[in-house]
């Protein structure tokens, strides 16, 4: 504080006679102050025998009665300084989360609306089964949805045509399901992005009062004991077994994301093993083992969700998240493996009989 005075008297180029006169008169305030000074330095409140700063009050020179106005008013505004700081963190962080859900669900939404529908293809497969032959790995058919442009269409040479556009019809009914839900997710989380960028302005605007922030704190539901009432929406598969939270991918980018960013190193990883295919995530629960039929369940989505969904057994790798990591350099999608057990399952949606997408 002495220094600080000294300097806005001119001390630095000031000459030295100049220089001792300051150094007294800074020596007999201390000495013999006329009062105290609540004084606003680097962005806080603090109780100097200089007027040094932003002067806020002018006190008596008595130090008892100085400290008693000066702890209380301290500690009110540390205690808004914080809660201000922890409300703006909390409404950036939910803005930048929305905003990246419903960026992620619009490009997933441009991806199923710019392919051809599952839906169409099975219907041609259905139109042009005399054209079929047994064992055919793939067939040319003429597209009524697209001007009777010829168009290939790839066939497993193991499967009856019947049987794929059957399972075409299913991945029909599942798309236009996750369609629906990924435009309700856009609208949902861009308004919720609004809503916290609407309160950010309002926060620069509120009066410096602990008091005031509280209860506009309250009126928007933004008490920090509040939990899970601005529930962040997650941007991949959820299902749920038993309690537990299992997360799937939903392509390369997505995959990263999810191990590299979301699951935690006590969570277990699956993935089907020597093929692509999307990440799985079991959230760990502190002091609960995973049940094996939730492991089980889990293993039959990372094999649904890979490149042997078709198969009638699938090697499917289970480890902790902590044994896995991403090699420098890696694709997106690739990581390494360092330890693990090996499950074998039949590829399935365990939840979808239950209407769980």
């Amino acid at each position: 504080m002495p220094t600080r005075y000294l300097r806005a008297h001119g001390y630095d180029p000031a000459p030295l006679a100049v220089k001792e006169q300051l150094i007294r008169e800074v020596l007999l305030l201390l000495e013999n102050p006329t009062a105290f000074y609540l004084v606003a330095v680097e962005g806080r409140t603090r109780l100097s025998l200089l007027p040094v700063g932003e002067v806020e009050r002018t006190l008596p020179p008595d130090p008892i009665a100085a400290l008693r106005i000066f702890v209380p008013l301290t500690l009110g505004r540390r205690a808004y300084e914080s809660e201000l700081r922890h409300v703006r963190q909390t409404l950036e962080r939910r803005a930048d989360e929305a905003t990246t859900s419903a960026s992620m669900a619009r490009t997933r939404l441009y991806a199923l609306e710019h392919t051809a529908g599952y839906r169409q293809t099975a219907d041609l497969i259905m139109a042009h089964l005399s054209q079929i032959p047994a064992g055919a790995s793939s067939v040319e058919v003429v597209d009524f949805y697209q001007d009777n442009q010829s168009r290939i269409i790839k066939l497993k040479p193991t499967e009856t045509p019947q049987r794929t556009a059957q399972n075409l019809y299913r991945k029909a009914k599942n798309q236009q399901i996750e369609t629906r839900q990924l435009t309700e997710r856009v609208e949902r989380r861009e308004a919720e992005a609004l809503w916290c960028l609407e309160r950010l302005e309002e926060l620069d605007q509120l009066p410096t009062d602990l008091r005031a922030l509280r209860a506009w704190r309250k009126q928007h539901q933004l008490e920090p004991e509040t939990k899970a009432k601005a529930a962040q929406e997650l941007p991949f598969k959820v299902f749920e077994d038993a309690g537990f939270t299992i997360l799937v991918g939903r392509n390369a980018q997505n995959n990263d994301l999810l191990t590299q960013r979301y699951a935690h190193k006590d969570d277990l990883w699956l993935h089907a093993k020597d093929v692509s295919g999307s990440h799985v995530v079991i959230r760990h629960r502190a002091g609960q083992p995973v049940p094996e039929p939730v492991v089980e369940h889990a293993a039959q989505l990372a094999a649904w969700y890979s490149r042997r969904q078709n198969d009638s057994l699938c090697p499917v790798t289970v480890t902790p998240k902590k044994f896995v990591r991403k090699p420098k350099g890696a694709l997106p999608g690739q990581v390494l493996v360092e330890r693990e057990k090996v499950v074998l399952v039949v590829p399935a949606n365990p939840f979808e009989r239950n209407g769980t997408l």
